[in-house]
């Protein structure tokens, strides 16, 4: 019995070691090259010694709309959009944006939903695995997120599947092409599927809120950022069912009191369909338009 016990014990001790050894390999070599693995791009967006110039932020608009490379020269921009967040998680990176002391361009994809800016779901957990504990972004998720967020390297079990199989298209790229944090998609929606989205909709009103946007709009002006706040392209026949006339106009006339904040209305600007994915996410040729618009855009200012 004590030799059984023995070699339970080195059976166990080689095991948890193999298996941190194949996590670290895998994190060192496939996880932290990943262009789009979204704890990834938080571990990135919050480390010590990044050095991006233009931060991109925002949910699924802003990863597939955006193109680093177009908005700022030199490989020094670098997108942070994740998926499915809406427009809750954007705004708590930009608070933890706002603390640091250099100088960046903050570009900000403010998604028109229902939902208030501020407001929504954490939406997945494992987006959070490595966040630091000392941030807006943390201190704003649920409990139930919180609790589900491991240590390392435990973390990792469950999700280790997931991690492999999105690092690996990553490098296959066979629907999408990935640049530092962007994620284009080359494919387009099937008529039928597009037309679905676009009338399965019912009329949406985007609310202001002006003291919200006045806390936040003081904050950067006292920060060293200059951050321009976004209305991506959306195809003519989802905007249609959007009431956000008195959101826009309200974005206009604050912005102008800041000399650090910028805001651009492109919702109507592109009306082809070959350039969207479907009505409210471009594809990448999209993409490509709507980066040299907004760049352009921005060196007006």
């Amino acid at each position: 019995m004590t030799k059984f016990i023995k070699l339970l014990v080195h059976v166990m001790v080689f095991g948890t070691v193999a298996i941190f050894i194949i996590l670290t390999i895998l994190e060192k070599t496939l996880f932290e090259d990943s262009e789009t693995l979204p704890h990834e791009k938080v571990t990135k967006f919050y480390s010590s010694n990044r050095t991006v110039k233009l931060l991109i932020l925002g949910s699924s608009r802003g990863e597939g709309d955006f193109i680093p490379s177009i908005l700022e020269t030199n490989r020094k921009g670098y997108n942070f959009g994740l998926p499915g967040t809406g427009n809750k998680i954007w705004y708590y990176m930009l608070l933890d944006e706002l603390d640091n002391s250099i100088s960046r361009k903050v570009i900000v994809s403010i998604d028109l939903t229902e939902y208030p800016i501020q407001e929504g779901e954490d939406y997945n957990y494992n987006y959070y695995l490595k966040l630091p504990k000392n941030t807006h972004l943390y201190a704003s998720l649920e409990t139930s997120t919180k609790t589900k967020i491991l240590p390392y390297p435990f973390f990792y079990f469950g999700n280790l599947k997931g991690f492999v199989s999105e690092s690996l298209k990553d490098y296959i790229n066979l629907t999408t092409i990935t640049e530092n944090g962007f994620k284009g998609n080359t494919n387009v929606l099937s008529t039928r599927q597009f037309e679905t989205i676009s009338s399965d909709v019912d009329s949406i009103n985007i609310r202001f809120n002006e003291k919200l946007w006045l806390d936040t709009f003081e904050r950067i002006s006292k920060s060293n950022d200059t951050v321009y706040f976004v209305l991506a392209p959306t195809f003519h026949s989802y905007l249609k069912h959007l009431d956000y006339s008195n959101f826009k106009n309200n974005m206009q006339e604050l912005s102008q009191k800041y000399s650090k904040v910028k805001f651009y209305d492109f919702s109507n600007s592109i009306h082809h369909r070959k350039l969207f994915y479907d009505p409210i996410h471009l594809n990448y040729n999209g993409a490509i338009t709507f980066s040299e618009m907004l760049r352009d855009s921005i060196k007006k200012e």
